[in-house]
């Protein structure tokens, strides 16, 4: 049998916003540009990842939009796809440094004091959930919401096969959880991704290692890419507050 994970098809609200927003990237891009580099102007309306649905159209955002100085030192590489409509554009943002390897299972390597995780989505399939709380929470997310099979459908796009579900340095929750430092998890209230981290939290807990869970109450995911926002503000100062303190 193949490998090979293969998705499903995006709905059709997904390739008319994909479409709208092309037509728009065309026809208006200076509005485009203040929507991007304005995050704090009242004048255009609140659009949950308009950067990533642009980018998935093909509209990338124009180099003269006034973004932050410390936006602009990010470095990345503009690329082409192919897709089954043919090929896209896509842009690779890269950091600055890369530790990537888990330092746990690597002799002589130095783990990291503590570990933030926001929002994160950890596990290779959705994680359950009461039908009046997600009815809840996707209310409250106000269009920012993920369905529990968006959240298996991401969790495959990223595996891209099979034998990777089961793979912990994929989805941590596979693997040994004992001898990590201290996690500092933050999730939103209003995300359905929120299981994985709460669940997480709990595995870790229970192989005997350090799990803070702060859940930010009236957010949606993603609120750390609004940081202009009080909510933003207020999830950095947490994520400050607990880097800052002594080791234990």
């Amino acid at each position: 049998m193949d490998d090979k994970l293969v998705l499903a098809r995006g709905s059709w609200k997904y390739a008319a916003m994909g479409r709208m927003l092309r037509i728009m990237g065309a026809v208006a891009p200076r509005r485009v540009d203040r929507i991007m580099s304005n995050p704090r102007g009242t004048a255009t309306p609140r659009f949950p990842d308009l950067l990533r649905l642009l980018e998935a159209a093909g509209g990338i955002m124009s180099p003269t939009a006034q973004y932050p100085a410390e936006f602009l030192s990010i470095p990345t590489q503009n690329v082409t796809i192919p897709g089954p409509d043919g090929v896209v554009r896509g842009r690779v943002y890269r950091p600055h440094t890369t530790p990537e390897e888990r330092l746990r299972d690597t002799p002589g390597s130095r783990l990291p004091r503590t570990v933030v995780l926001a929002y994160p989505l950890l596990h290779s399939e959705a994680l359950p959930w009461d039908d009046a709380e997600i009815d809840r929470i996707r209310t409250g997310a106000a269009g920012n919401f993920f369905e529990p099979q968006d959240l298996t459908d991401m969790a495959h796009n990223y595996a891209g096969r099979r034998s990777v579900l089961d793979d912990p340095y994929a989805f941590p929750p596979n693997g040994d959880l004992s001898g990590l430092p201290p996690f500092f998890i933050i999730t939103a209230e209003y995300d359905s991704i929120r299981a994985s981290g709460e669940h997480f939290a709990r595995a870790l807990r229970a192989a005997a290692g350090t799990a803070v869970l702060t859940m930010q109450s009236e957010t949606a995911h993603g609120i750390l890419a609004e940081p202009f926002s009080s909510k933003a503000a207020e999830a950095l100062q947490l994520i400050r507050s607990w880097i800052a303190k002594p080791a234990a």
